[in-house]
């Protein structure tokens, strides 16, 4: 199992993710990783969105059953 949404959350030295809740996903639950900002997510805080690059954006779908949930994650690369 992995936790993804910790918010603000340095990955690397130059790269940090944003994500606006914390969310606890299985691994095996993950069906298919999306580029870009086309989710609800994503339009529920537009402030919020409008502040990352669609470069850095991605949409994690997964669950088990028909309707798949979603988990919109923002990274924002750091300039020193």
């Amino acid at each position: 199992m992995v936790i993804v949404g910790v918010a603000n959350k340095v990955l690397a030295p130059g790269v940090k993710l944003t994500c606006l809740s914390s969310v606890l996903v299985d691994l095996r639950d993950v069906k298919e990783v999306r580029p870009g900002k086309h989710s609800k997510d994503f339009e529920k805080w537009p402030e919020e969105a409008k502040k990352v690059d669609l470069a850095t954006c991605f949409i994690i779908l997964y669950g088990q059953e028909f309707r798949l949930k979603t988990l919109s994650v923002a990274g924002e690369i750091i300039q020193r």
